[in-house]
């Protein structure tokens, strides 16, 4: 373990990569080196590669069959649920809910990580379903999200219309450290909405603004209509973003201080051919080339751009 506590699995290549075969292997043991492990599942691939193509089909199946009878065993009484914690999507609010079966909290830290055990529908046999008295299976997930922020969190696009005629309008960038990539990142000026703090999501993107581009002032419009709850940050994540776009920002002489991992923080201004191509380098994070884009479109459509 590290010295957050947090278990270190060796890395390893996988030995599926380009190949075409629709394989599921077990979690490796935390005993077995990358090596080992690496060695071992080689050895099963070849295993499967020599059986006959319903063969093949059987093992797979099989070990369908028994991931989803190791889901199920014991996950309904696994983690208690808080009746007086609010989790995003517990109350069936969203189309083609699911039943929740129980959720709780696994880890906490800056975010937080839950277990969601859901009833998903009776399998289907031969094109008919189960009897209607029969219960599908019980699945559990992972799910990660930040409930400090309720949330919530604001992707900001700052937009420079042209000093001159015939100018180039730019658009201010962060270029922050990343921990999953464990290296610099492009995004746009983002954060979480803070209860206490702000006033609104508006309020949010501004003082973002001002901590992370020291920037301030302009025309603030949110690009997603008033009914819309914000756009999931991804499958597996509780936290929902409000994209807005700002013209023509000042700089701030007294901006926002800036939290202890934005230390590393780098502002740049760049043309829109060279956010562009930012946008599709895999230098960027989602939430901003989503903001990116919806940007982009409103400042073509009012004839900014």
């Amino acid at each position: 373990m590290d010295g957050d506590g947090v278990s270190q699995r060796p890395s390893f290549e996988s030995p599926f990569h380009n190949r075409s075969v629709e394989w599921e292997s077990s979690i490796p043991d935390e005993s077995l080196s990358g090596r080992a492990f690496q060695e071992n599942v080689t050895q099963e691939s070849s295993k499967f590669l020599e059986l006959k193509p319903q063969q093949q089909q059987q093992q797979q199946q099989d070990h369908r069959n028994m991931a989803s009878a190791e889901r199920q065993q014991g996950q309904e009484g696994d983690i208690k649920a808080d009746p007086s914690m609010y989790i995003p999507g517990s109350q069936g609010e969203n189309e083609g809910a699911l039943q929740v079966l129980n959720e709780g909290i696994v880890y906490k830290r800056f975010l937080t990580v839950y277990n969601r055990t859901v009833r998903f529908p009776p399998d289907m046999k031969h094109g008919e379903t189960q009897k209607e008295e029969e219960a599908g299976p019980a699945v559990a997930f992972d799910l990660v999200g930040h409930p400090r922020a309720n949330f919530k969190f604001t992707v900001t696009f700052p937009f420079h219309s042209p000093e001159v005629p015939d100018g180039e309008a730019r658009v201010t960038l962060i270029r922050e450290y990343c921990q999953a990539m464990n290296g610099m990142s492009y995004v746009l000026p983002t954060g979480g909405f803070d209860m206490a703090k702000h006033a609104s999501m508006a309020e949010c993107a501004a003082a973002e603004l001002s901590e992370e581009a020291h920037l301030h002032g302009g025309k603030l419009q949110c690009l997603l209509p008033e009914d819309n709850p914000g756009i999931p940050e991804g499958k597996w994540c509780l936290n929902r973003f409000i994209p807005f776009l700002v013209i023509n920002p000042k700089a701030d002489i007294a901006p926002g201080v800036r939290d202890l991992e934005e230390a590393m923080i780098e502002v740049h201004c760049v043309s829109v051919q060279e956010l562009k191509n930012i946008m599709i380098s895999g230098l960027m994070q989602p939430p901003s080339i989503i903001t990116c884009s919806l940007a982009l479109d409103y400042l073509a459509k009012h004839n900014f751009l």
